[in-house]
């Protein structure tokens, strides 16, 4: 295993104990080439579309997932994007821990849904999938460029069709900038919030985010940044809504800091946790993530 510098271990063990961030560090940065496949279930099955990719990437090894109701694990398959399923537009490339936090949303058909920081559109690909083409779905992100990407990957996968579907980039630690005249008068069944972190989840695939916490003082705007993301749009949650908070990482600041904080400056707001989960390398096999669901109870 790479040597684990001292800030890594130690922002990890509050939250996980000594012996847990061990275990999740050692399987984290000693991973195998196994990846996850997200199938879209609107075209197809995962029992369909675990029997076509054994016969499309020969020797192979394809199964079903257990964090997500849409999640295949593939080993040995080398590039997937090479199977014709791919270009069918029946699967994306996505971790399960990610897809099982797009799933904590409960979003349904109908439904009006936000989805914040949503980078290149994999959990937004993922709720429009349980919208299954009746709903209301914005996404907002800092990056114009990646939105963009997000509009192809939902093209991709077929996903365009009936759901309206809004992209957003704002800098939502300052503003909501034009999802401020966008957003529902009603407000949001749901808000997913996919924050900004230290990213020490995925050190599997960027074993660099370890060099990330040298300052603390970095951590310490980053975590700034977070709640007022979040301050800004936990309001757009409609009274009975739920809303989603997840982290690509395990630092108790920022994966339970954040949103406790913020529930005890707004106690009329928050009513009881709805779910927390905690998804680790050496348990479920992804990267990882903390992510809570609240649902909202009154008034900001």
């Amino acid at each position: 295993m790479r040597a684990v510098p001292d800030e890594v271990f130690s922002r990890i063990t509050p939250l996980l104990g000594d012996d847990g961030a061990r275990a999740h560090l050692r399987a984290a940065l000693t991973h195998t080439s196994s990846l996850t496949l997200r199938a879209q279930t609107l075209r197809t099955s995962r029992e369909a579309l675990r029997d076509r990719l054994v016969e499309e990437l020969p020797g192979a090894t394809v199964t079903l997932g257990a964090l997500s109701p849409w999640s295949l694990r593939v080993e040995g398959a080398g590039d997937p994007t090479r199977a014709p399923s791919w270009r069918e537009g029946l699967f994306s490339i996505q971790d399960e821990a990610a897809q099982a936090v797009a799933a904590m949303t409960e979003a349904r058909p109908g439904m009006r849904v936000l989805d914040v920081c949503a980078g290149r559109g994999g959990k937004t690909a993922a709720i429009a999938t349980m919208l299954a083409g009746d709903g209301l779905l914005h996404a907002v992100d800092l990056h114009p460029e990646k939105l963009a990407k997000a509009r192809e990957e939902l093209a991709r996968l077929g996903l365009d069709d009936g759901v309206r579907f809004a992209a957003f980039a704002a800098d939502l630690s300052v503003g909501l900038g034009a999802l401020a005249k966008a957003a529902p008068s009603e407000g949001y069944d749901v808000v997913l919030v996919d924050a900004p972190c230290s990213g020490l989840g995925t050190l599997a695939r960027r074993p660099d985010a370890m060099l990330r916490l040298r300052d603390p003082a970095a951590l310490d705007a980053l975590v700034a940044s977070q709640r007022a993301i979040l301050e800004r749009v936990a309001p757009l949650v409609k009274v009975g809504g739920a809303l989603v908070w997840a982290v690509c990482t395990l630092t108790r600041e920022e994966g339970d800091g954040v949103i406790d904080d913020v529930a005890r400056a707004h106690p009329a707001y928050f009513g009881e946790v709805d779910a927390r989960r905690v998804f680790t390398a050496d348990r479920d096999g992804t990267d990882g993530f903390v992510a809570h669901r609240r649902v909202r109870a009154g008034a900001w």
